[in-house]
């Protein structure tokens, strides 16, 4: 059945070669834009990696939506002429922060040394929130009670949102450094470190790739058709995946660079063998051979490839189960660009004159 599937689909490459070029473009070209929706789907959370059934899960959940329990601080540093957070200045300047603070959607409530002090000109003589200003009285936190539940987007709208009243009321600071820290925080910068390192790790998977093949192959040629059924087939999963509004996770980050080593070797198979077919067939007679001499071997290591990954499904952790779909998605994209695309590459590339 295989053997005859693979001459069926080589004659329908070889008498409509054009149209399904055509026809992998606008499959190219219509998936695109579902790349652009990956951002939007990121988690930073570790949080979200676990299932939702665990007890103590359920307990943080029950916390938040009871007390706000997830806190961010606003660290204050003084600098420059104002060396002492209790100073009068300062402390009017932290509780306007604390009012605006508080105005936010998300907000809970906050605590400072302002709202426990007030605003007397001299200082306390007594420390009564030791664990809000440090032992030197240089530093001191605004406590920002919040409820985002470890929500990306509204961990983004709450940063956004502080960030913009210091910014509001930089002209009332007295000469404090600001930084914002907490969990909330980390969960945003975890999202940039996840994009920019899905980014690298892509990036230089891709160039590995593409130098290894030109160690092999020694032609251009070669390499840019090997790389482009593969560059192909990575827009095809993460449009895909995009579209399917899949949640990319600090584990599923991993899966185009996976994907890119594990299903770069069926196109390796599927141009060396036609290659070896070219020194004495024609170009139509190689693409016949080679498709009945790989299709079987090709699918069935992208099958038990596959099989592999999906056994992942099985596991109980949400982000283990996400990345056994997105590699099963580019393992199956691979082999659709190797046995479906790659020929007809092939074909279309070889100028030699029919014999």
């Amino acid at each position: 059945m295989i053997d005859q599937l693979a001459q069926t689909l080589a004659r329908l490459q070889l008498k409509h070669t054009k149209l399904l070029l055509a026809i992998f473009l606008v499959f190219t070209l219509a998936v695109l834009p579902g790349i652009v929706f990956l951002p939007s789907h990121v988690e930073p959370s570790l949080e979200r990696v676990m299932p939702s059934f665990i007890e103590e899960l359920r307990l943080v959940n029950h916390m938040r939506t009871q007390f706000g329990s997830d806190i961010t601080y606003v660290v204050l540093t003084a600098n420059g002429p104002l060396y002492d957070v209790r100073d009068k200045a300062a402390l009017e300047y932290i509780s306007v922060l604390e009012q605006a603070f508080q105005q936010r959607e998300l907000v809970v409530g906050t605590q400072s040394i302002a709202s426990i002090y007030g605003t007397q000109e001299e200082y306390p003589t007594e420390v009564i929130a030791p664990d809000m200003i440090s032992k030197g009285n240089d530093i001191t936190v605004i406590k920002v009670i919040t409820d985002t539940g470890a929500d990306a987007d509204a961990i983004n709208e709450l940063i956004d949102g502080i960030e913009t009243d210091i910014e509001q009321f930089s002209a009332l600071n007295p000469g404090f450094d600001i930084q914002i820290t907490g969990f909330n925080v980390i969960d945003k910068l975890t999202f940039n470190v996840i994009m920019s390192d899905f980014l690298v790790i892509t990036g230089v998977s891709m160039s590995l790739i593409a130098l290894i093949l030109w160690l092999f192959f020694r032609t251009g040629k070669k390499v840019l058709l090997a790389m482009s059924v593969l560059f192909a087939a990575v827009i095809w999963t993460m449009g895909i995946v995009g579209y399917l509004g899949m949640t990319i996770t600090v584990v599923s980050m991993v899966s185009i660079a996976m994907i890119m080593g594990l299903g770069i070797d069926f196109s390796v198979h599927m141009m060396h063998t036609y290659y070896e077919y070219r020194e004495k067939h024609s170009p139509k007679k190689s693409v016949l051979l080679t498709q009945k001499e790989l299709m079987r071997a090709v699918f069935g290591a992208a099958a038990t490839t596959i099989a592999g990954f999906l056994a992942l499904l099985f596991g109980v952790l949400p982000a283990m189960q996400t990345l056994a779909i997105i590699l099963a998605i580019g393992i199956f994209n691979t082999l659709f660009g190797a046995i479906g695309l790659m020929p007809l590459l092939l074909y279309t590339t070889d100028k030699v004159k029919e014999q």
